[in-house]
């Protein structure tokens, strides 16, 4: 569903968005109308039971029924192998980090233009990585200290996302030059 005032439109969703590698990940698929823009806001909160959603997966965007998902309850799911005492360990890491952020990035929406590919742009590799000291934080220790650090490098990095058109499908801003780790 969208949405649209004098300032600003809204995508409703859920969106259920999962990603693999670096690649870019499409998630919705509505129209966005013509018009300049200058940022994109969004919420990211836990799954509940009630909440339909719209899965990246899914590539004819279809919504999801409530209650679809293994994910209710979590607003994060992050899973993997760290290396811990020299073996690889399997961990799954889940957080319900509930948070607004305004992302700013201009970009225009011509009237004669159907659709134009918009990215957000967030290092989810610095996830695990303690921002205050710079040192690799460990997703197999449930500690409340360590998992307070995790969230806190998780903000950190949507804080610093960055959005706009994608004309060139790079998966970064055309109007932000990137050094190939997310920044």
């Amino acid at each position: 569903m969208v949405y649209r005032s004098e300032s600003e439109v809204t995508f409703f969703g859920p969106f259920m968005i999962h990603v693999r590698n670096s690649d870019p990940v499409t998630f919705v698929s509505k129209v966005l109308p013509a018009g300049t823009y200058n940022s994109v806001k969004f919420r990211l909160h836990s799954l509940s039971p009630d909440d339909h959603h719209y899965d990246s997966d899914d590539h004819h965007h279809e919504y999801m029924p409530s209650g679809s998902s293994p994910y209710v309850g979590s607003s994060i799911i992050v899973w993997g192998q760290a290396l811990s005492g020299g073996t690889w360990t399997p961990f799954t890491f889940e957080t319900n980090i509930e948070a607004t952020y305004r992302i700013t990035g201009d970009f225009v929406v011509d009237e004669s233009i159907q659709t134009i590919p918009i990215t957000l742009n967030f290092n989810i590799g610095s996830w695990f990585i303690d921002p205050a000291t710079g040192l690799l934080l460990d997703p197999t220790d449930n500690s409340s200290s360590n998992m307070y650090r995790i969230n806190e490098a998780i903000r950190s990095s949507f804080g610093s996302g960055m959005c706009g058109r994608d004309d060139n499908h790079d998966g970064y801003p055309d109007n932000h030059h990137h050094d190939g780790h997310g920044h």
